[in-house]
């Protein structure tokens, strides 16, 4: 039996997911943006650039890691959602629904 504080707890964890997701796709257009415009300007040498795509390198090596979390949070939470008891209302689950339609 599934408990509104076990909902709450793994909604809290899928906006979590969604939002480091979020940071690191954000995170890797910056990089790269960052990247382009280095090579554009002379005052960079190779030494400079080569670390930014080491960070850049870490960002992307995140991005699967983090897709695979939000995947399961997410089928974690349809699982939950269908174990809930007929005629609860608990605030989560309209969250929770929001949550994966977005």
């Amino acid at each position: 039996m599934i408990s509104e504080k076990d909902l709450k707890i793994k909604v809290g964890v899928l906006k979590r997911s969604k939002k480091d997701v979020g940071f690191y796709e954000k995170e890797k257009a910056k990089q790269e943006a960052k990247i382009a415009a280095m090579r554009d300007d002379a005052k960079y040498d190779d030494h400079d650039i080569r670390k930014q795509q080491e960070v850049l390198a870490e960002t992307q090596a995140m991005l699967p890691e983090s897709y695979q979390r939000l995947e399961a949070i997410q089928q974690e939470v349809e699982m939950l959602l269908e174990q809930i008891p007929e005629g609860s209302e608990w605030p989560c689950i309209a969250e929770a629904r929001e949550l994966l339609h977005t």
